[in-house]
Parts: C-alpha cells; sequence; structure tokens
C-alpha cells in the first residue's frame, strides 16, 4: 500500500500501486466501498493482468484518512485524484463506478491533459436522477468534444444472464 500526503489537508490518501506496463490505470470507487476490496479480483482478470493499476481509496473509505475539515463532495474527491494523477507524472486512464465515476468526470475535467481516457460502471447521468446530473452530464460532454478522447464508455450493469455489456456513449475527433 503506498501513501500520498495530501497538500493542504492533514491526511494521507492510501492506494494499491500494482505493477505493470502501459498507461495506468486508475480505479475509483464508489459510496461505500474501497478499491483495495473491491478491485483486486477485477485486475486479476486476464484481461488487465499485465497492466499498472492503481486502487485507490477515497478519503473516509477503506485505509485512506477520514479528516474532519474535508468536504466530501464529489469535487473535494475530484480534486485529491487530481493531486495523485499528477503525482504520477504520466497520463492515466480513470475508471470510476457509481459515486466514483461523478469523481472521475469531474477529476478528468479538471486534469484534460493527465486522464487519456475515461471509462464510467453506473454513474448517474440521467437528468432527472439526481441533485447534480446535469453538471455531470455537461462535463463528459466538454470532456469528450473538447479533449480529443477516442471513445468514452459506459458499463452497463449485468442483463439477465449476468453478463455485463458495453455500449459507447460518446466518440470524439
Amino acid at each position: 500500500m503506498r501513501v500520498l500526503k495530501l497538500a493542504g489537508q492533514n491526511a494521507m490518501l492510501r492506494f494499491l500501486d500494482v505493477p505493470g506496463s502501459g498507461t495506468p490505470l486508475v480505479f475509483i470507487h464508489g459510496l461505500g466501498c474501497a478499491s483495495s476490496c473491491d478491485y483486486p479480483q477485477v485486475i486479476a482478470d486476464p484481461a488487465l493482468t499485465g497492466r499498472r493499476s492503481i486502487l485507490v481509496d477515497l478519503l473516509g473509505s477503506a485505509y485512506s484518512d477520514r479528516p474532519e475539515r474535508f468536504g466530501y463532495r464529489v469535487e473535494d474527491h475530484a480534486r485529491i485524484v487530481v493531486e495523485l494523477i499528477q503525482s504520477l507524472e504520466q497520463e492515466v486512464d480513470l475508471f470510476g463506478h457509481s459515486m466514483g465515476g461523478a469523481v472521475a468526470i469531474v477529476a478528468a475535467t479538471m486534469a484534460p491533459r493527465e486522464v487519456r481516457r475515461l471509462v464510467l460502471a453506473e454513474p448517474n447521468l440521467d437528468a432527472g436522477g439526481g441533485l447534480f446530473s446535469h453538471a455531470l452530464r455537461r462535463s463528459v460532454k466538454f470532456f469528450v468534444q473538447h479533449l480529443h478522447l477516442t471513445t468514452t464508455i459506459i458499463l452497463r450493469p449485468p442483463v439477465d444472464n449476468g453478463a455485463a455489456h458495453s455500449t459507447r456513449l460518446w466518440t470524439a475527433a
């Protein structure tokens, strides 16, 4: 487990940095979850074996600190994720699930040069689906239209037979 001392916070962000090659894939978990617990079995899949993976425990979750003066809003978490990404000093791909999807979207808009691809699983992007849905939808469109991503993908929940499938959301030039 690695530790990042956060600038401006009296806190430590903890994450697993699984060695491998290629662009690192940064996993951002949803509310009530922890990347250190939820994603080791995911990165063990043959499709990801050998790829560098960063499993982030957001502040307030699992092994990371729980600072009292941290806001715990999507934007607050996104700023911390950007700090982690910038400490890696290379481009990354972001994977965000549920609330982590919202954090990934905002982080990608904050650090467009550092985020190469954005993969979202069950994020709240429906116009009437939540308090921040309109802002998140605008962020995704901005990220895709202006940052020259080849593809942004949303992974849909498992279908009746239990197999997950993916759908292309937007394609940029």
